[in-house]
């Protein structure tokens, strides 16, 4: 939801398609479909910045999964080079979607995409490769989300970056914070 209290969800009609869409709270009205058009009844709203700009995902004819990014109707395909699967699950007013990604050697992993220069980030919780998936990112480029660690538990993250605006040395700053909190949780399970 933004500050304008807009949601984005999605739903399934009675012929098992999905289609995203807005929901105006203060009016109680929903918009039309949001059906990404290489989607093939599989569109799924899941992030909505103030701007009205909206993240997700689709799935294609093949049955794969494609991240994207809507710009007032205008839908762009978001997939990290080598991806099998992608969804875009998180989205702030800086231009930053987050999610999740399956590569070629099916391994899970956060990203950060940064929607102005086009370049993705990997995320990895250093006690969850495999299994990071990002779902939240705020204005301040806060990101949240989970992994799965040895034990099947699934374990909450908090990555706090040191600058307002991501650049190259930022992102290995937001990357270093992520194993900083690895090794902080790992330190208080051995206490």
């Amino acid at each position: 939801m933004n500050n304008s209290n807009i949601a984005v969800g999605f739903y399934v009609d009675a012929a098992g398609a999905t289609h995203g869409y807005t929901y105006n709270i203060a009016a109680n009205t929903f918009s039309a479909n949001i059906d990404d058009p290489n989607g093939v009844g599989a569109t799924t709203a899941a992030a909505i910045n103030n701007t009205g700009q909206i993240a997700g995902f689709y799935t294609d004819a093949m049955g794969v999964m494609h991240g994207f990014f809507d710009n007032g109707g205008v839908f762009t395909t978001i997939d990290p080079t080598g991806s099998t699967s992608t969804m875009l699950l998180g989205l702030n007013d800086n231009g930053l979607a987050v999610g999740t990604y399956i590569d070629a050697m099916g391994v899970m992993h956060g990203l950060l995409f940064d929607l102005l220069t086009d370049t993705f980030q990997n995320i990895d919780d250093p006690f969850g490769i495999g299994t990071t998936t990002i779902n939240g990112i705020n204005d301040l480029n806060q990101l949240v989300g989970f992994y799965v660690n040895g034990a099947d538990n699934t374990i909450g993250l908090l990555a706090n970056p040191v600058a307002a605006t991501p650049e190259p040395g930022s992102l290995a700053l937001l990357v270093s914070g992520l194993l900083g909190i690895g090794v902080a949780r790992r330190r208080r399970k051995a206490a």
